[in-house]
């Protein structure tokens, strides 16, 4: 391309020459051939500024820095270093977003605003903490970038950056004084999104630098609580360490204990057990811990010896005892009988030991009987319900169920031919005294003979099962 051999008054005076210009230029950006731009940009002496800036946005595009040298020649020309009015980004955002560092160097010497933002609110360094452009975020707040800004979202470039997972972003941000307690639109902080990502580096960083770790968000969820949910126990304990209280609630009155115990993080229930946390706190449907741990007789053992109540019933009248028993658990069941559990409590299928015959499971009805004589419980409405219609037919269609229903018979026959002795009175007046919580490491506690206290915690139990 020869410009010399077009005539420069025709291409500086007229319309369709400063067009031809135009066009030479963009399409001298296009191949990044910044010589042909030069000598394109020499054929003029005044410059329209927006045409320049076309060029420029031209090169911005490109997203490399081998283009450094076109936008140079543009901006020293006058091009303006903050891009179009009304265009989806500006300049700054698109260099800082694809890494390129000369590029942006050159526009912030232009002196363009570092703190511009995109459409969707977002600056230069959000879009270099986004990508991890470690480089581009230390010039950018050496360039007076506010790491503070947020984007239409309520997002900081120290939580986008959080949800991206670049912890060397994150360091960058936190040295220059990013603030860790900037909330999103749902009012989660970066150490919320650190916890969800169950990046451990993460929160370290949030930590140092002093993050609360119990704010909460819109939800009312803090970070210990998210990393309960997730089951992750090293993330739980670092929040402890860094005083996280474990005890804090939900909209729906949910504490990290429960989350916990609901999503079958059991090696996690017990954590929190042992750091204190309220083993009896329930939600709005008043569920506690227990009713979740009874599907793992190890953290429900551990949820009764550190006081929960086996006597608590969901809004919809269900008890740790009756999910144990509808699931079959028989070594729960033990437990919750030992922690002096109320057998009597009916539940949505009616009271447990009803469960247990309908459903022909023989062990469970010797537990669940042997617990009502322990307590002195009246057991004459059993014999009326082994009496009733749909219970007969029910023992006629099914072998299981039957013996069941005879076995129980018998022991009815017994139980009214033989009363309760005087220990087992006894047993039950100590049992009530000492009360449900705890009970069974209470009782271990007692300077008693290892039968006596064996006896008081029905151990017998036991060995029915065995």
């Amino acid at each position: 391309m020869a410009v010399c051999r077009r005539n420069n008054r025709w291409m500086t005076t007229t319309l369709q020459g400063r067009r031809w210009l135009m066009e030479r230029r963009l399409a001298a950006v296009d191949v990044n051939d910044a010589d042909e731009l030069e000598r394109l940009l020499s054929c003029q002496r005044s410059f329209s500024r927006p045409e320049l800036t076309s060029a420029l946005q031209n090169a911005v595009l490109k997203k490399s820095d081998r283009y450094s040298r076109c936008v140079d020649l543009l901006l020293s020309r006058g091009a303006n270093a903050d891009g179009i009015d009304g265009s989806k980004a500006p300049f700054v955002t698109m260099a800082a977003d694809a890494g390129c560092i000369k590029v942006l160097s050159l526009l912030t010497t232009a002196q363009c605003d570092v703190n511009q933002r995109r459409r969707d609110g977002a600056t230069a360094l959000h879009r270099a903490a986004v990508n991890n452009h470690v480089v581009c975020l230390r010039h950018l707040l050496c360039a007076s970038a506010d790491p503070d800004v947020v984007d239409s979202h309520g997002r900081s470039a120290l939580l986008v950056g959080t949800q991206a997972d670049n912890v060397d972003a994150m360091a960058e941000l936190l040295s220059r004084g990013a603030d860790t307690g900037l909330e999103d639109d749902k009012g989660r902080t970066a150490a919320h999104w650190a916890v969800f990502h169950q990046n451990m580096d993460a929160i370290r960083l949030l930590l140092a630098a002093g993050a609360n770790v119990n704010v909460r968000d819109s939800r009312g969820f803090s970070p210990l609580m998210i990393a309960a949910q997730q089951g992750n126990t090293d993330m739980v304990e670092i929040l402890i360490n860094n005083d996280a209280d474990t005890d804090l609630e939900t909209s729906e009155k949910e504490t990290a204990l429960l989350l916990a115990a609901a999503n079958n993080h059991f090696a996690c229930v017990r954590h929190l057990v042992d750091v204190g946390a309220d083993v009896n706190a329930s939600n709005i449907r008043r569920e506690t811990a227990l009713l979740h741990a009874v599907h793992d007789p190890s953290a429900a053992r551990h949820l009764l010896r550190a006081g929960a109540d086996p006597n608590v019933s969901t809004v919809e009248h269900v008890s740790p005892l009756s999910v144990a028993v509808h699931n079959g658990y028989i070594d729960v069941i033990i437990c919750l009988l030992q922690a002096n559990c109320d057998p009597t409590v009916a539940g949505p299928t009616g009271r447990p030991i009803q469960t247990a015959i309908y459903s022909g499971t023989l062990a469970t009805v010797k537990l669940l009987f042997r617990a009502l004589v322990a307590r002195g419980n009246d057991t004459r409405w059993l014999q009326e319900y082994l009496d009733d219609e749909n219970m007969r037919r029910q023992a006629a269609l099914h072998g299981d169920v039957r013996e069941v229903v005879l076995w129980l018979r018998q022991q009815l026959y017994l139980k009214e031919h033989e009363p309760s002795n005087l220990n087992q009175c006894c047993r039950h007046v100590i049992r009530d005294t000492i009360g449900s919580r705890a009970l069974t490491r209470k009782v271990d506690d007692l300077p008693l003979p290892t039968t006596i206290r064996n006896y008081l915690k029905l151990d017998e139990l036991v060995a029915i099962c065995g």
